[in-house]
């Protein structure tokens, strides 16, 4: 809200002074539009309008090169945010992929330890061999 109040008086204040300074340079002077052979086309007009009309001017330019580079950093944002899309999607696939390979090889060590407890001799079926003989 204060932010809001800063920039509306800055506005008033740059509209006082813009009228202020309309009203003190109000004498004219002769401005050529155009120059054609020998004919000139020119008008009487007040100093303030030369100077308002170039502040016009620059203020549109001004505004056309601010919009486009805020257009080409916007476009580097979307490119950007596209690649990180792509990115977080290989990421979830590939991690999709380990969990599933681990899954795999979880179910492998189950069935090789069932296939390796079937294959064991059952317990006390092997004769030990004692060290007392000569």
């Amino acid at each position: 809200m204060g932010k809001t109040i800063v920039t509306v008086l800055l506005i008033v204040i740059v509209v006082v002074y813009g009228a202020m300074f309309i009203n003190w340079n109000m004498e004219t002077i002769r401005v050529v539009g155009c120059i054609c052979r020998e004919n000139a086309f020119f008008t009487d007009m007040p100093k303030a309008y030369l100077a308002m009309g170039g502040v016009v001017a620059g203020v549109l330019v001004m505004g056309i090169a601010a919009w486009s580079a805020w257009a080409a950093q916007r476009r580097l944002v979307r490119e950007a945010e596209a690649k990180v899309a792509a990115a977080a999607e290989k990421l979830r696939e590939r991690t999709d992929m380990v969990r599933d390979l681990r899954d795999e090889v979880d179910r492998l060590k189950r069935e090789l330890v069932g296939r390796n407890a079937n294959a064991l001799p059952a317990e006390g079926g092997r004769e030990e061999e004692s060290d007392d003989t000569i």
